[in-house]
C-alpha cells in the first residue's frame, strides 16, 4: 500500500459536553495503536509525511477540513496514479438536529450547534471528491451507529455492475464500521482500548494462517469478526462492511492489506485441500459456544417447566454454517468442590442450538442441585468436518488430533 495517504481523526475529551460524554482513555488508545499499525515496519510503513494526524485537535471542523484539503492536495501528486486514502475516526458517533443528521464528534464539538461543529458525513465525502475525485477512498470508523455514514458516501444510482472486483479499480468508497446502523460500538472491559479497534488491529498484525498474500477489506471485516467473538463473546457488537460507491467495482473486495500470516507453500493439491478443509473446521468451531444458565423463556415453554423453580440448564449454540456431531459437555460445579460429570449430547444442526435441563428430580450421580450449588462450568467437544475440537469454560477453541489428520 505505498500509494497510501492515512489521516486519524476523533477525539478522547469533549470539554463542552462535561456530563453527557466522560472522556475516555480507551479512544485516545485506540487511535494510538492504529497510528503505530500504519508507521510500523510490521505494519503499513507510512512514512511520516504520508500521515496526517488530527485525534484530539482542538481546531474547528472547518479548519480540520483544510488541512485535510492541503493534505492531500500537497502529497497525492508524489504517489502518482492509483492513490488511497485510508480515513480512521475513533470517538462518539450521534444523531443530532431535527433532522436527526448523523454526525462524528469532534473535540470541538458543542451546544448548540453540534451539527456545525461536528465532522458530517457529507461534509467530509465533499472534500474528500473535491480534493482527490480519483482517488480511492477506505473508510474506518470506530463508533455508534457506525453504518448510518455509508448512505452518506451514496454514489450515483447508475453503478456499472459490469465492472468485476478482479479487476484494478481507480475510484470507489469502502467503509468498515464497528457497529451497524442501530448498534453501539463498546469499550473493552479492561477499558483499554475499544473491542473493535483491538480486534481489527490483531487482525492486521496476525494476518490469516492458510490465506492469501494480500486481504481485502471484507476479509479484514470477517477476521476482525472472529477475533471480537473469540474475545469477547458472541454479544460483542458486529462489524459490517458498506460499499456505497461501486461505479468501478467493489473496493471492498480488492486485496489490499498485506496478510502477516502468509507463507508461500508448494503443497500438493490434496494438501492444499487439507488446508482448506481444516480453515473451514476451525472458523467453523469458533462459532460454537457452550454455557450454563437458567431456563429462558423458550426452554420453560418447550419443557413445561414450573415456572416456581430453579434449573441449572446447559446450552450448546451453534452458530456457523456446518453440522457439529458427537456433542459431550463437562460439567464442574462452580465451587469446585464436586466431581466432574459428562453429558453425550449428540449432534446440534446450524443456526441452531441444543439444552439439557438438570432437572431436581432426575439428578446425576454426581451432578448439581439446581437450589444449592452455583453455576456449572461448560467444557464441551464436538466433531466438526471430521475434526475434534475442545472449548474451555471461556469458551476458546483447541483442535484435538482426531479420526483425521493433515499429516
Amino acid at each position: 500500500m505505498e500509494n497510501t495517504l492515512a489521516v486519524v481523526l476523533g477525539a478522547s475529551e469533549w470539554p463542552h459536553y462535561p456530563n453527557q460524554f466522560n472522556s475516555a482513555s480507551a479512544f485516545k488508545a485506540s487511535a494510538d495503536g492504529f497510528r503505530a499499525y500504519l508507521s510500523d515496519q510490521d505494519g503499513l510503513d507510512l512514512p511520516e509525511s504520508s500521515l496526517l494526524w488530527l485525534f484530539d485537535s482542538d481546531l474547528e471542523i472547518v479548519f480540520q477540513y483544510d488541512l485535510l484539503s492541503s493534505f492531500l492536495r500537497e502529497n497525492s501528486p508524489r504517489l502518482g496514479g492509483g492513490t488511497l486514502v485510508l480515513i480512521y475516526y475513533v470517538g462518539h458517533g450521534a444523531f443530532f438536529g431535527s433532522n436527526r443528521s448523523y454526525c462524528l464528534l469532534a473535540r470541538a464539538t458543542r451546544p448548540p450547534v453540534e451539527e456545525e461543529t461536528s465532522i458530517r458525513l457529507e461534509g467530509l465525502a465533499n472534500v474528500l471528491r473535491a480534493t482527490i475525485p480519483q482517488a480511492r477512498r477506505l473508510l474506518v470508523l470506530d463508533c455508534c451507529f457506525a453504518g448510518a455514514a455509508a448512505r452518506l458516501f451514496q454514489g450515483p444510482v447508475d453503478q456499472a455492475s459490469s465492472v468485476k472486483s478482479a479487476e484494478i479499480i481507480e475510484r470507489g468508497v469502502a467503509v468498515l464500521c464497528a457497529a451497524s446502523a442501530r448498534d453501539p460500538a463498546e469499550v473493552a472491559p479492561q477499558g483499554n482500548a475499544t473491542i473493535f479497534t483491538q480486534s481489527l488491529i490483531e487482525t492486521l498484525r496476525e494476518g490469516e494462517r492458510g490465506g492469501p498474500e494480500s486481504l481485502s477489506l471484507r476479509d479484514i471485516c470477517e477476521l476482525t469478526r472472529r477475533v471480537a467473538v473469540r474475545r469477547y463473546g458472541r454479544d460483542s457488537p458486529r462489524p459490517e462492511i458498506q460499499s456505497p460507491d461501486q461505479r468501478h467495482g467493489d473496493l471492498a473486495a480488492m486485496p489490499l492489506f498485506p496478510n502477516r500470516a502468509y507463507e508461500p507453500s508448494e503443497r500438493t493439491s490434496e494438501n492444499r485441500d487439507d488446508d482448506l478443509r481444516l480453515e473451514l473446521a476451525e472458523a467453523s468451531a469458533s462459532n460454537v459456544f457452550a454455557h450454563a444458565g437458567r431456563p429462558d423463556s423458550e426452554v420453560r415453554e418447550h419443557d413445561g417447566l414450573d415456572p416456581t423453580e430453579d434449573y441449572w440448564v446447559v446450552y450448546v449454540n451453534n452458530y456457523s454454517s456446518r453440522l457439529i456431531s458427537n456433542v459431550e459437555a463437562v460439567l464442574l460445579a462452580g465451587d469446585e468442590s464436586e466431581t466432574e460429570h459428562t453429558l453425550a449430547l449428540d449432534y446440534v444442526e446450524p443456526n441452531q442450538r441444543i439444552w439439557y435441563i438438570l432437572r431436581p428430580d432426575v439428578r446425576p450421580t454426581s451432578g448439581f442441585d439446581p437450589n444449592l450449588d452455583p453455576e456449572p462450568v461448560v467444557f464441551v467437544t464436538f466433531e466438526c468436518m471430521g475434526l475434534k475440537f475442545y472449548k474451555d469454560e471461556e469458551n476458546n477453541t483447541q483442535l484435538l488430533r482426531g479420526s483425521w489428520s493433515r499429516e
